[in-house]
């Protein structure tokens, strides 16, 4: 069986973050959440949304709110050999109120952890 081309698209877009995390939400939410992983979330990929947070083009609420969308999606596996950087990483993005920094703070680390992946 193979992936519907719009629901791949719209992973894609949702890990590339091509379109915001509502957006992507709403293109994505008649599709099952229990299905078998149809695209790899790279480091490259958690490195360019970090990149738009530190140049200001996403905010903090938009990188939380991209970091848990692509962290639940059973259909969004991990490149192998990275996943427990990527977890690790997505976790934190995902929940920044746990940590005892600020997300601003916290970035610089994160990036260079998946810059080593």
């Amino acid at each position: 069986m193979t992936a519907d081309p719009q629901r791949l698209q719209a992973l894609d877009d949702l890990v590339s973050h091509r379109i915001g995390v509502a957006e992507a939400r709403s293109r994505l939410a008649d599709y099952p959440w229990d299905e078998d992983e149809l695209l790899d979330l790279s480091p490259a990929h958690v490195l360019h949304v970090l990149a738009e947070y530190r140049a200001g083009r996403i905010d903090g609420a938009e990188l939380t709110a991209w970091a848990d969308a692509v962290a639940s999606r059973d259909d969004l596996g991990r490149e192998p050999g990275t996943e427990d950087d990527v977890n690790d990483v997505l976790f934190v993005l995902s929940s920044p109120e746990l940590m005892d920094r600020p997300l601003a703070d916290l970035v610089p680390d994160l990036v260079a952890r998946l810059g080593r992946s």
